[in-house]
């Protein structure tokens, strides 16, 4: 599955950009997540903008 296409387009890749260690994702409000799956992340924080895997 590519990035782009989950959250409906609006996420993007981020892949190599700095980070904290263990996230997998930026949310749109500002908090970090580690889920290692798509379904769900930032679920209650507004979707996700970066994905960082």
């Amino acid at each position: 599955m590519h990035h782009a296409t989950i959250d409906e387009g609006t996420a993007r890749c981020g892949a190599g950009e700095p980070h904290p260690a263990g996230a997998m994702a930026l949310c749109h409000d500002g908090t970090y997540s580690e889920s290692t799956t798509p379904s769900g992340t930032c679920s209650h924080h507004n979707g996700v903008e970066v994905w960082y895997y």
